[in-house]
């Protein structure tokens, strides 16, 4: 595989986390690191940047206890060059991946915001991931120049692979969001379509006539305890709401209710098996 290969793998697979939800983001990076584990050249840079490296003492120096909120909630630093930061964030990764450090529990650390999974998980990808594709373009940028192996290129070369790397994430990024089908699929819409497939259920539960009021109540609370799962986005909570909503739908196939749909919807997905 050549480096532009490599590159254009691994920026495919960081796209779809960015583009993603909480919900579906640990699936997104394991495919990340896969695209790396495949990159001979990133292989070879991550090499250089753990020679020597202490993740422990990297932890302490950016990730740290907050000024204002006391011990249960932390500051995360971005450290300084793209190698440092390709090599920290991949650390990261890899605690995520391993459940070492859950993401669940770093989101909640370290960007903590008004209690909103969704918005934690925003400026985790606006502040962590997204400077880690950079790091990492500008990096792979430099290998395919042959640059990578000189440790004393100037600032000016520097700026020079920023600016490439920058032009061409914007060209290649309007040919995406062209090419792009969200009416489609797009794993962020993801949530929106099961809760529309459970909003033509409620139509259904509510124009069935031969069913007692009492009855017709219990099933549309299951209906409404799912659609607030999938808002929560919270994963095991959408798992316990589905095999609600599952059992609920069986029992009651005079409704015809989209439980097939929204059973594949959610094993494409990855969140059944």
């Amino acid at each position: 595989m050549t480096k532009e290969k490599e590159l254009a793998l691994f920026n495919e697979q960081v796209d779809e986390l960015i583009r993603t939800n909480y919900i579906l983001a640990n699936t997104k990076i394991i495919n990340v690191l896969k695209s790396i584990a495949v990159s001979e050249t990133m292989q070879a840079i991550l090499k250089s940047g753990l020679e020597g490296y202490n993740y422990a003492k990297a932890k302490r120096k950016h990730l740290i206890t907050s000024v204002y909120h006391g011990e249960n909630r932390g500051e995360f630093i971005l450290p300084e060059t793209p190698q440092e930061i390709f090599t920290f964030v991949f650390c990261l990764l890899m605690d995520f991946q391993s459940n070492t450090m859950p993401l669940n529990a770093f989101l909640s650390k370290y960007f903590y915001e008004n209690g909103s999974t969704h918005e934690s998980y925003t400026l985790f990808i606006n502040n962590v991931i997204r400077p880690f594709k950079k790091s990492v373009q500008i990096l792979m940028q430099s290998a395919i120049d042959g640059n990578l192996k000189d440790p004393k290129v100037q600032e000016q070369q520097l700026m020079k692979i920023v600016r490439l790397v920058e032009d061409k994430e914007k060209a290649r990024q309007e040919v995406v969001e062209k090419d792009f089908d969200y009416g489609v699929y797009s794993p962020e819409n993801f949530v929106s379509r099961v809760i529309s497939f459970l909003a033509e259920d409620k139509d259904k539960i509510k124009s069935y006539e031969k069913m007692d009021s009492t009855n017709r109540q219990e099933i549309m609370l299951i209906v409404s305890m799912f659609i607030r799962a999938l808002k929560s986005e919270d994963k095991e909570a959408i798992k316990y709401s589905y095999l609600t909503y599952k059992y609920m739908s069986l029992y009651n196939k005079k409704l015809g209710l989209n439980l097939s749909k929204i059973e594949k919807l959610l094993k494409e997905e990855g969140v059944l098996q």
